[in-house]
């Protein structure tokens, strides 16, 4: 039974594991076909006005003791 279960879990990891690899290429392959590439590597989102999105900060949590 745990042979079973090792095996099962083991082609599931190959899988999964082959299958992001796959993907991988196929996107890098597909970026570069269609020159989507940044030229200086950097990609920042704006909005129309031309202000940046900020991206989410870290939150404070504080326990406050009575």
């Amino acid at each position: 039974m745990k042979k079973q279960k090792g095996i099962i879990a083991g082609i599931i990891f190959v899988t999964m594991f082959v299958s992001a690899w796959v993907y991988e290429n196929y996107d890098t392959r597909y970026v570069k076909i269609q020159n989507l590439e940044e030229p200086n590597g950097v990609n920042i989102q704006t909005y129309p006005g031309g202000y940046p999105i900020e991206t989410f900060q870290p939150r404070e949590y504080v326990k406050s003791r009575k």
